[in-house]
């Protein structure tokens, strides 16, 4: 109900304003109000909240949106963004523009699913941010794609060194069996001469993320939160040093790997974790050699075929090559929106 069909109705049926708003059930503060503005040739309704100033730059805020970190469930930024434009657009408003384009970006994100427990591990660094500390640390964390499951989280003064890493991954590797592939970064210490010798020696196939995109390993950095609220929680309180701060770690990856999942159908990460073996018992070492050599072929070829304008660097390629490869052999599914993508091999020719 309009104030305008308020005011056609007092004229057709003689009633006053307070019988017809009770009738129509328009609030007779409302009716007034709209009146008033009227009268002043103002618009008779407004949107609700406090009116912003005029000279907002609209396409460079939603310029601003997209550039956002937009997740499934949340957006990263959001509110450093209102705080640059909170006396121009509302907070309803600015919420509702971020909620638009998150929905419009998840649509299209791919999201890959490990079908194998053990296959592929993962490992990144993190600092103190989300932890009740006052001084630097770093904590390197290791977790399996498929099962979920944390294999370690060793906390340090500061970065881990390559050559602790590499002890860490080879202790893993010894206790466990080792995965075929292992994604990382591109930072030194997860690149260096002793990481690579280990992968070597146990036949690890690197999986480097792309420069500058952290959604490649989106995974592992949901586990690096994950990880570091539970210590938030039972840091509580406590001043904490660099020792407590391992106990925490170490009693908290166990208590990630012991909750039941949705995602793992209501298992837990230990439980399907354990069913590694049988899969992984055929990458003997001279497997994984053939699998190195399939996936450098692969990238060859893919890089003889790309387009002049295309740039693909090396490690495109090799990204390229290990997907194709692993959705040849049924160890990944890739989905659009919810959607399964059917697989077609892009290099067979008929």
């Amino acid at each position: 109900m309009t104030v305008e069909m308020v005011e056609m109705l007092n004229k057709v049926t003689g009633w006053s304003y307070r019988r017809l708003c009770g009738q129509t059930g328009v609030a007779r503060s409302s009716l007034i109000r709209w009146q008033g503005r009227m009268l002043t040739n103002e618009p008779p309704v407004r949107r609700p909240g406090l009116q912003k100033a005029p000279g907002l730059d609209r396409k460079a805020l939603v310029a601003c949106v997209k550039k956002l970190e937009h997740r499934r469930k949340l957006t990263l930024g959001s509110g450093e963004l209102y705080e640059k434009y909170c006396d121009k657009v509302s907070r309803r408003e600015l919420q509702h523009m971020v909620v638009r384009e998150r929905k419009e970006t998840t649509r299209n994100m791919r999201r890959i699913e490990w079908n194998v427990p053990g296959l592929a591990w993962t490992m990144d660094d993190t600092g103190r941010r989300g932890l009740p500390v006052d001084f630097k640390m770093s904590m390197n964390q290791v977790r399996d794609l498929c099962s979920r499951k944390a294999l370690s989280a060793k906390v340090e003064e500061k970065l881990l060194a390559a050559g602790k890493v590499a002890e860490v991954l080879e202790m893993l590797f010894k206790k466990y069996g080792p995965p075929l592939f292992e994604k990382r970064d591109n930072g030194k210490n997860l690149n260096g001469g002793p990481i690579n010798e280990v992968f070597n020696a146990y036949g690890v196939i690197a999986l480097n993320s792309p420069p500058y995109y952290a959604q490649y390993n989106g995974f592992m950095e949901w586990s690096q939160r994950e990880l570091k609220g539970e210590m938030a929680n039972l840091l509580t309180g406590l001043d904490p040093d660099l020792e407590l701060l391992q106990h925490a770690a170490d009693f908290s990856m166990a208590e990630c790997n012991r909750r039941p999942r949705p995602c793992l159908n209501g298992q837990t990460s230990d439980i399907i974790f354990e069913a590694r073996h049988m899969a992984m018992k055929a990458y003997t070492l001279q497997k994984r050699r053939e699998v190195r050599d399939q996936i450098e072929e692969l990238a060859m070829r893919i890089m003889a075929h790309g387009n002049e304008g295309d740039r693909l660097t090396k490690q495109g390629a090799w990204r390229i090559a290990v997907e194709i490869w692993l959705r040849r052999e049924g160890l990944i599914t890739i989905s659009v929106g919810g959607k399964v993508l059917p697989y077609y091999d892009p290099l067979l020719v008929s």
